[in-house]
């Protein structure tokens, strides 16, 4: 079933009564309620939604602090209104302080979900420990589209083969760039250990509760939730209600970005996929579904018919382009199983 993240909330405050049209007014079924709504007005928000005849499929974790922002082990003011998703505490933070607050966060979630009676909990990546490499990697991107830019004609078979050898060279730099050096894999294995303190309480509260827990596929460089490192997470928890949601677009960013002709399959037990999320990839940007290169349909395709697909749109998308992402969807045949008819968008607002 489609829902749509409330990732696409405008930055400047709403109330009740307007986040509540600006989600339901897309016409997308399901809501997937992420970290730019307050802890205190999850639940009049889940009534507003259920009462409309939507549903809530998930719940997006950590939220942001409360109080203040948490990153690299930092205490600073927050800009909740602006950028609640940057003010969210790490599960994998070096700094235990940090790691607490995002585990306590992740906890709290849980019981949230229980509350209201959903079924998934789902974990945003964290951002990798230590020197992040992307910029770099960007960086040299464009410098090599500069040059096949500047080059003769591409049906020139000298200046076609300049262009192959360019392409090879900005892959072996791009391999070398991402390569991590000993001090940054130290950082990275605490990072990892990090995350597993972290999670191991909440499977056990999960698997207590019946809920799942879905951690989302990155698209940073360093983290352990791509696809290859979510397979050992899987393998340590064997048995936990712990699953996995893809991000094509994310995957394919970041084959890109580390010099990789080819993406990593999805696991083959697909038992293990909670869903996906939909977007879309422009110049390694990414965009809202439709407005980038991805073939979408050998993209989303292979999902099964009732896992989750989660529109993740940018912050201020009108209600239009929703419903044409919609359609955009129901016409590739990724909008996965049919939804429940909605009933009055609107019954409780102002009730």
């Amino acid at each position: 079933m489609l829902s749509l993240s409330t990732a696409l909330l405008p930055s400047s405050p709403l109330s009740q009564a307007q986040q509540v049209r600006w989600l339901l007014d897309g016409e997308i079924p399901g809501i997937v309620i992420g970290a730019e709504i307050e802890r205190h007005q999850i639940a009049a928000l889940v009534q507003e939604v259920v009462g409309a005849g939507h549903q809530v499929t998930a719940l997006e974790a950590p939220l942001p602090h409360p109080n203040a922002a948490i990153s690299g082990g930092q205490l600073r003011q927050p800009q909740f209104s602006r950028h609640p998703r940057r003010s969210c505490p790490s599960l994998a933070a070096l700094e235990e302080s940090e790691r607490l607050a995002a585990q306590v966060s992740l906890l709290d979630a849980l019981e949230l979900a229980d509350r209201h009676r959903l079924e998934r909990v789902l974990l945003s990546p964290s951002n990798p420990a230590g020197h992040d490499p992307t910029a770099g990697c960007l960086q040299l991107i464009a410098e090599t589209q500069q040059k096949i830019d500047r080059s003769r004609s591409p049906e020139d078979p000298q200046t076609a083969a300049q262009v192959e050898r360019w392409i090879e060279q900005q892959r072996q730099q791009l391999k070398a760039l991402t390569r991590p050096d000993m001090a940054t894999q130290q950082r990275q294995q605490k990072s990892r250990d990090a995350l597993l303190r972290s999670l191991d309480p909440a499977l056990e509260r999960a698997s207590e509760l019946g809920i799942s827990i879905a951690l989302r596929e990155s698209d940073r460089i360093g983290t352990v939730t791509d696809r290859s490192g979510f397979l050992e997470l899987y393998q340590i928890f064997q048995g936990a209600p712990l699953r996995w949601i893809a991000d094509p677009a994310a995957a394919q960013s970041l084959a890109i970005l580390q010099g990789l002709e080819t993406v990593d399959p999805l696991p083959e037990d697909r038992a293990r996929v909670e869903g996906c999320y939909l977007r879309d990839l422009l110049d390694n940007s990414l965009v809202n579904l439709g407005d980038g290169k991805l073939d979408l349909q050998s993209q989303f395709s292979d999902f099964a018919d009732d896992d989750l697909r989660i529109v993740e749109l940018s912050s201020g998308t009108t209600s239009q382009q929703v419903r044409e992402m919609a359609s955009l969807c129901r016409s590739l045949g990724i909008d996965g199983a049919a939804p429940p008819q909605p009933g009055d968008p609107f019954p409780n607002i102002g009730g």
